[in-house]
């Protein structure tokens, strides 16, 4: 690409992440590192995807600078890669769930479906965070609004448990919506 040529941080993201929808990786590599060390936080956090594939530890600080961008989707991304890699236990960093919890709740409060889900689930647990039924409730809420199967399936099953009769058509509108999104796959 011409912008890439002339060494636009945003042209080489581009060609990166061309190659990479492409699943070409090691092509995707070289210009998502010039884009990242022109200073990109998209750049900086396809790049540490890569490494992380690769279980290359100079991923950690690719991504924890993702983590601070102002772009709410890249910190939400950022944030829940983060807390996998502490609650897992990846790239050196021994598993630490009071670590990810901090990174479940970032990403959560950006929008990300997966940790409005798991905090969601945490809350009405009691599990990693105090207690409390109608938060988890409400997260779950927001990310089954995102059409996460996971976070539906979870509310289904709360309501179910909480109360089948009073949540009787609430349950079937989810259900209805889980057999649609399940006929999309």
């Amino acid at each position: 690409s011409l912008a890439a040529s002339h060494g636009s941080a945003e042209g080489l993201y581009y060609c990166g992440f061309i190659l990479e929808s492409e699943k070409k990786y090691d092509e995707a590599f070289p210009y998502y590192q010039k884009a990242a060390n022109a200073g990109l936080p998209d750049a900086k956090y396809r790049l540490g995807r890569i490494l992380l594939q690769k279980k290359d530890p100079a991923a950690l600080p690719l991504i924890q600078a993702a983590a601070q961008s102002r772009r709410a989707s890249l910190v939400a991304d950022a944030s829940y890669t983060l807390a996998t890699i502490h609650q897992d236990g990846l790239l050196g960093v021994p598993a630490d769930m009071n670590a990810a919890v901090k990174w479940y709740l970032q990403a959560a409060d950006a929008g990300d479906a997966r940790a409005l889900h798991m905090v969601g689930l945490m809350y009405i647990l009691g599990e990693y965070l105090p207690q409390d039924a109608p938060k988890g409730e409400a997260l779950l809420r927001l990310s089954a609004g995102q059409d996460y199967v996971p976070a539906i399936e979870a509310l289904v099953r709360y309501l179910f448990q909480k109360d089948p009769v009073a949540y009787a058509q609430e349950i079937e509108a989810w259900v209805a919506r889980l057999n649609i999104l399940k006929k999309k796959k």
